[in-house]
């Protein structure tokens, strides 16, 4: 049996570019995330949309593709994302240029009228470091990353890859001494922008296990380390070669909702609406 909720897939997205001959190139990975709001309005509760990825993928693109399912059978649609067309609406990023996040409120009404699988989470999904009753994770436990390493995105509707790695380095920011956390998990370009899963633990040493498979963050990047060839006649360093760790850097589900809450301070009366192929 899976520890993995697979429900979890149907909120993960392709994003890409397109190339100039027209194809589009998967390059990145992003998730729905819903939160309900009161409406500045009338006082009525709503539920309000974002796709979520890295600010780095979204940062210096004048246009980005995103691909959602429909029902199985029936071929998936590319929506463009282009900055010409929103006028003041935009990605909203996180206020702290260093942190990797980037929020867009979206109008859902297109994707449902188009039949678009539509499934996002939510609060009671998330991984809340405040609440050690119902949440408690080491280094050591598991998690799953979710998205489209080296654009495999699949040919005719999203298929994420689920991996697994482990939190490498956690506590410091559990004790609010850092702001991100490292997995140990290879991560290549295409996992940006992915969500980090916690996987459930049913033992532990200390008997305090994390039950729950909980969103505790997103995929900002690998930790490279450097290599050095040095030419045996001059002892020159002649190349330097770029290795990928096997460290990841994620960017915890905090700063993801504090930037939701930016957008949402910003701009609560309207959202952008995704424009069709």
């Amino acid at each position: 049996m899976s520890l993995f909720p697979l429900h979890f897939l149907k909120k993960v997205v392709a994003l890409g570019v397109r190339t100039e001959s027209g194809e589009v190139k998967f390059s990145a990975t992003g998730f729905l995330y819903s939160r309900e709001v009161f409406s500045s309005e009338d006082g009525e509760k709503r539920w309000v949309y974002f796709l979520v990825t890295n600010r780095h993928v979204v940062r210096d693109q004048d246009e980005i593709q995103v691909r959602f399912n429909r029902p199985m059978g029936k071929p998936p649609e590319i929506y463009s994302i282009r900055r010409e067309d929103v006028g003041f609406q935009s990605w909203i990023m996180h206020p702290d240029p260093k942190m990797d996040v980037a929020v867009l409120r979206i109008d859902i009404d297109l994707l449902e009228k188009q039949g678009i699988e539509l499934s996002s989470f939510r609060a009671g999904m998330c991984f809340d470091r405040e609440n050690p009753k119902r949440n408690k994770v080491y280094e050591g436990n598991g998690v799953f990353l979710l998205g489209f390493p080296l654009g495999l995105a699949g040919d005719d509707r999203n298929f994420a890859i689920v991996r697994s790695g482990t939190f490498a380095r956690i506590q410091d920011w559990l004790h609010g001494k850092r702001n991100t956390f490292l997995i140990d998990a290879l991560v290549f370009p295409g996992n940006s922008g992915g969500p980090v899963i916690t996987k459930p633990e049913f033992t532990s040493y200390d008997g305090n296990v994390q039950a729950y498979a909980l969103l505790i963050g997103m995929i900002s990047r690998y930790l490279p380390y450097q290599e050095v060839a040095v030419s045996e006649q001059t002892g020159v360093r002649r190349i330097i070669f770029e290795e990928n760790s096997g460290l990841a850097v994620v960017v915890p589900i905090d700063q993801i909702q504090e930037t939701m809450d930016l957008a949402i301070q910003e701009n609560l009366g309207s959202a952008w609406r995704l424009t069709p192929p």
